[in-house]
């Protein structure tokens, strides 16, 4: 089992999820590229983070196995799938779609890049510093949690530059033939987020013919952290069932 984070996360976001399949499954938690500890590159495509992870399979000596993806790294599951999908034996997007997403983050992308953290002695420093772009405690702790350290210097782990130069493609829509991905294939979505609208299966279903979806009620776009005994439930009977 496979499990994609997404934007300005990493794959630690997904351990207590995780925790629950490693009697199943040999569960991999890999950082996305300019993500978490993996490497920082001035190239990033959904094409690129897809080859990313096949290599991790390979590296592995994995031949396939069950992907999972949030938000952008749905999106990187979703064109992995399309591109072998001899890999995936399930695919499992959480809170995602491979059309286009609104512009959300990149006044959360700038603001960080504007936020030298290197200038500051702790955490709580930093938490302050940062209350003036997000009064919401749970968005900061989201991001601090993308800090680092270079000897006493704090850093962010994420590659800022990169990520906002490509934002523009991180949103677009994935280019998926018909039939992309002709196994079975679980959509899952916070009911409060705005995402993946209601009516969406009928416009997934000729790219991924075998594809369901739920929407979770009071999740939002975090559908791992809203609502996660929700989520563990859909997903454990989608995998059992298939």
């Amino acid at each position: 089992m496979v499990i994609l984070h997404g934007l300005l996360g990493s794959g630690d976001n997904w351990n207590s999820i995780a925790k629950s399949y490693t009697d199943q499954y040999q569960v991999i938690l890999p950082d996305l590229r300019n993500h978490g500890r993996s490497f920082h590159t001035d190239e990033m495509s959904y094409q690129l983070m897809a080859g990313d992870v096949v290599a991790l399979l390979d590296h592995l000596d994995l031949d396939d196995c069950v992907l999972i993806g949030h938000s952008m790294g749905a999106k990187v599951a979703m064109q992995l799938a399309s591109d072998h999908p001899e890999r995936v034996s399930r695919l499992v997007v959480v809170d995602s779609v491979p059309w286009a997403f609104k512009k959300s983050h990149d006044t959360i992308l700038r603001a960080l890049a504007d936020s030298d953290i290197s200038a500051y002695r702790s955490r709580s420093e930093i938490d302050k510093a940062l209350s003036h772009h997000f009064a919401e405690p749970g968005l900061r702790y989201f991001l601090m949690k993308n800090i680092g350290r270079d000897g006493d210097t704090y850093k962010w782990k994420m590659n800022i530059t990169s990520l906002l130069h490509h934002y523009g493609d991180i949103v677009a829509s994935l280019n998926l033939p018909e039939r992309a991905y002709p196994y079975p294939t679980l959509f899952l979505a916070g009911a409060e987020s705005d995402y993946v609208p209601m009516d969406s299966l009928e416009r997934l279903l000729p790219i991924f013919p075998k594809a369901e979806l739920t929407h979770i009620p009071s999740a939002g776009h975090w559908v791992h952290a809203d609502a996660p005994d929700e989520l563990k439930r859909h997903l454990s009977t989608f995998l059992a069932r298939t």
